[in-house]
């Protein structure tokens, strides 16, 4: 669910002899992750990957958020734009009714698999030689 979302259940909060049932209502708060961002349903994966890795397009194997595993190669050259997109991995699509998840399966936002390229440390030597072998 959303950051922020509230859920209110009738007449399911405390409870005073004598007194009337409020509502319990809950309101979430959104965490950060260490590997994964939101934007709406869907997940942003960003994987740090090295930049000779980079050149050779290896291939990665990352885990989504309920651990099933994903396996992948580019077919290119991987840089900083390379994007992969994995539909219906991402975050579960809850309705209104907070007992929705139980009852059905629900639709999923998308996986977007990111790069962040690790650029090595190297002398200006090996700066020039490596500059000059893309040229």
């Amino acid at each position: 669910m959303k950051d922020g979302t509230i859920l209110r259940f009738k007449g399911e909060g405390s409870q005073s002899f004598g007194k009337h049932v409020g509502d319990l209502v809950v309101c979430l708060k959104q965490k950060e992750h260490a590997k994964f961002s939101r934007n709406g349903n869907d997940l942003i994966y960003r994987h740090n990957i090295d930049l000779a890795d980079a050149l050779l397009s290896e291939s990665i194997e990352l885990h989504t958020i309920d651990g099933q595993a994903v396996k992948y190669r580019s077919e290119s050259i991987i840089t900083p734009h390379t994007t992969k997109l994995f539909k219906g991995m991402g975050m579960p699509v809850y309705t209104d009714d907070p007992l929705s998840p139980l009852m059905i399966a629900p639709s999923r936002g998308n996986l977007v698999l990111k790069f962040h390229i690790r650029i090595p440390a190297m002398s200006n030597e090996q700066r020039d030689r490596l500059i000059a072998a893309l040229e």
